[in-house]
């Protein structure tokens, strides 16, 4: 988890954007290459807690006894790739609409419509912040997603929460959370500071064989 937004902050629709691709729903990164490629974890999932006051971002899965620190290491890669590399624009409209979608289903009855107006009246201080926050929500682009993710998935400032079986308790010691941390830093550092390769002016040569070709 790292430190988030409270609901009324201008950060908050594009972190909430990030969460839900990051790990809302079995097209998410996270399900994705995680559960269904590499098959580390049971489960997991990613959400944005905005109350009052400030919250948190969440990341977490169910791991396998044996593959902890195989899973964990991912779990932080697939995270932080998002401070270096935009999402495609197809993952981010999946995720607005899911968003969007959602506050439809919930005013689908009286008492979803009634939760929703004592909520923002509540926690954000008015009923109409409501259709602000959705229309901010339109307008997140990639660059807000990757600009939020390195203003808030700072490497030094997470905290880590495992429930393990007995025979896995001294596993995941601060030390060794705090090395693989460092070490998935260092890799997707080292991926985004490699000099692109460029073209020269290409040298072209015609060869005639014998045959004529």
């Amino acid at each position: 988890a790292w430190h988030g937004t409270n609901l009324a902050d201008e950060d908050t629709p594009a972190l909430d954007v990030l969460s839900i691709l990051l790990g809302t729903g079995e097209s998410s990164r996270l399900f994705r290459r995680l559960k269904r490629e590499r098959e580390l974890v049971n489960d997991c999932y990613a959400y944005s807690y905005t109350p009052q006051d400030p919250g948190l971002l969440v990341v977490g899965a169910q791991i396998h006894g044996e593959k902890i620190e195989e899973a964990f290491t991912a779990l932080l890669e697939e995270t932080w790739r998002l401070c270096y590399e935009e999402p495609e624009r197809a993952e981010l409209d999946k995720a607005k609409t899911i968003i969007l979608s959602d506050a439809v289903y919930q005013k689908e009855t009286v008492q979803g419509i009634a939760r929703k107006i004592g909520y923002f009246e509540l926690v954000a201080g008015s009923v109409a912040f409501e259709d602000l926050y959705y229309a901010k929500v339109k307008e997140v682009t990639p660059e807000d997603v990757k600009r939020v993710a390195k203003k808030y998935l700072r490497p030094e400032a997470f905290s880590v929460a495992t429930l393990l079986p007995t025979a896995h308790e001294g596993q995941m010691t601060e030390a060794k959370v705090q090395a693989i941390a460092k070490a998935v830093h260092a890799k997707l550092e080292a991926e985004h500071e490699r000099p692109r390769f460029t073209l020269g002016a290409l040298q072209v040569a015609k060869t005639k064989l014998s045959n004529g070709a």
